[in-house]
């Protein structure tokens, strides 16, 4: 019971950094092109990691 616990916990998080890694990408990628607007949603984005991590954690 606890080994597959810990595996799908390894699972969701391995899932998370890969999304996290593939947002800043086309993050930068989006960046070239549109400055001032995805500053503003830099901010946002920011702002709801946290509160979206430790939801996940809580879970």
């Amino acid at each position: 019971m606890r080994e597959t616990l810990i595996r799908k916990l390894k699972q969701k998080k391995r899932s998370i950094n890969r999304y996290i890694r593939t947002y800043f990408v086309t993050k930068l990628s989006q960046r070239l092109f549109m400055n001032k607007y995805f500053a503003v949603s830099d901010i946002f984005f920011f702002t709801l990691l946290p509160v979206i991590l430790i939801g996940v954690l809580n879970n």
